[in-house]
């Protein structure tokens, strides 16, 4: 029978593969679970700040493009280029209203019609309509001058409060009658419209900047270019003049001058280097501190 060593080490490998403190693992200590507990609530706060932003960036983002849209939609409002379409939509509203066809003329918009744009035939005859599309709501005045010529009066943006339509025998149909395919055509359009405009605008704002800033270079090199004219014809009329003036002395006279210019230079020269060699005796010093 072998009797175990107790200094053997591969009993106290097996001693500890078996310990008790690795097989059942140890509770976490109150401060442990406390950091634990911070560490999460501050992971759950940067995750809401992080959603939070993202909201207001999004909120942020509509706006600023419902807002362009809408910049974009009114540039390209022209009611001039708008008639025809709304001709044809208030006479296809009415036809549908009333279970009539438009009849289809093949005439411009612009193409003289006494006041009737479009005429909607009907079981109990024909009913003639005229459009405006106006920024502004129809008066008694548009309705007095149309009474009796035509039977019904596409008005945009409808019939102002003072106004009776009844009382001149007129019937009314706004854009609020357009189906929602037409509304939404119109805007498109609108759109559509502004942004070729804005592109417009900036293409031709574009030129205009660079026609001045090009306009700019070419002024200020005009009047460098002349200023240095002006400037040689001084510098050679002075440099003739003190020719003239120097060719009329002495002999004796000109080499004096020659001498005194000669010397003169001299003196600037060795003040010059005089005043260099000291600079860098100062630095010399200084680095060597």
């Amino acid at each position: 029978m072998a009797v175990e060593d107790p200094d053997d080490p591969q009993l106290e490998t097996d001693a500890r593969e078996i310990s008790p403190t690795e097989s059942h693992p140890r509770e976490p200590t109150p401060e442990e679970t406390t950091k634990q507990t911070d560490s999460e609530g501050e992971e759950e706060h940067l995750n809401d700040a992080d959603r939070s932003k993202s909201v207001v960036t999004g909120g942020i983002t509509l706006w600023a493009t419902g807002v362009a849209a809408e910049v974009t939609r009114r540039l390209g409002i022209d009611r001039y280029l708008e008639a025809d379409f709304a001709e044809r939509a208030y006479a296809k509203a009415y036809a549908q209203k009333v279970g009539g066809t438009v009849i289809e003329d093949g005439t411009s918009v612009f193409t003289p019609d006494g006041g009737v744009d479009k005429i909607v035939k009907t079981s109990s005859g024909e009913i003639a309509i005229q459009s405006k599309h106006h920024g502004r709501a129809v008066g008694n005045s548009t309705l007095e001058e149309y009474a009796g010529k035509v039977d019904v009066i596409g008005a945009t943006n409808g019939v102002a409060e003072s106004a009776n339509p009844e009382a001149y025998d007129v019937d009314v149909v706004t854009a609020n009658d357009w189906p929602w395919r037409t509304k939404a055509k119109l805007q498109g359009k609108r759109i559509l419209r502004g942004c070729r405009k804005g592109a417009a605008t900036l293409k031709h704002g574009t030129r205009v900047v660079i026609s001045r800033l090009v306009d700019g270079v070419k002024f200020v090199s005009r009047r460098a270019i002349s200023g240095g004219k002006w400037f040689t014809r001084r510098l050679i009329k002075v440099g003739s003049t003190i020719a003239a003036w120097y060719t009329r002395r002495s002999l004796i006279t000109q080499l004096i001058l020659i001498v005194a210019v000669v010397g003169l230079l001299y003196l600037l020269w060795r003040w010059y280097t005089s005043e260099d060699g000291k600079t860098e005796d100062t630095d010399t010093g200084k680095d060597a501190k």
